[in-house]
């Protein structure tokens, strides 16, 4: 090999061929013997290989944490796709219940209006017939609803016993038929 070296002077440009050398050997091999050196570069290879197996065994080991993370992943992918689909049907059913919710909110609204005007109806009712409500001027038309609706629970009780009593009587009536009968000894056709 011939290498040129350039020297660039302030003067002149001058263009000198360097002297070619013969290779030198390495500094490892220097005074050994081939047994020697074949013996340090096994030593060598037997080192790299033992370092390279630990490197082998640590990307090996960083493969299957990935493959295990990546089942992870998987199952949470999975599980996040459940809870995006819960989340929809919970937004729906949410949504669902706010419609009714209005429905509901205008239908009490209506409900609230018809009560007000009967209570008016009611209020001119009592004032009109002078009933048996005596309306002080500090009843309000909620008061009177709640009298109106005092006097029809107590009207309701008293159905209530009464239906109990015809109902105990009408029990009692089989029985008390059958120990008629007996007394009399008159074999009663009606009921056979």
């Amino acid at each position: 090999m011939i290498f040129l070296f350039f020297c660039c002077s302030p003067t002149s440009t001058a263009i000198t061929p360097a002297t070619s050398q013969a290779p030198r050997l390495p500094s490892e091999i220097v005074g050994k013997n081939v047994e020697q050196i074949i013996r340090d570069w096994n030593n060598e290879l037997q080192d790299r290989t033992g370092k390279f197996r630990k490197h082998a065994t640590a990307i090996a080991e960083w493969d299957r944490r990935i493959l295990q993370n990546r089942n992870v992943l998987i199952r949470l992918e999975a599980e996040v796709a459940k809870v995006v689909e819960t989340q929809t049907s919970l937004e729906r059913q949410l949504e669902l219940i706010e419609t009714h919710q209005k429905e509901l909110h205008w239908w009490t609204a209506g409900q609230a209006e018809a009560l007000s005007s009967a209570i008016v109806i009611t209020d001119v009712l009592v004032v009109h017939q002078g009933a048996e409500f005596e309306t002080a001027d500090s009843m309000t038309p909620f008061d009177v609803a709640v009298r109106i609706l005092d006097n029809q629970l107590r009207s309701l009780m008293w159905i209530d016993e009464k239906a109990n009593e015809f109902s105990t009587r009408i029990q009692r009536l089989p029985n008390n038929g059958a120990a008629a009968e007996r007394d009399s000894g008159m074999p009663r056709f009606w009921l056979s």
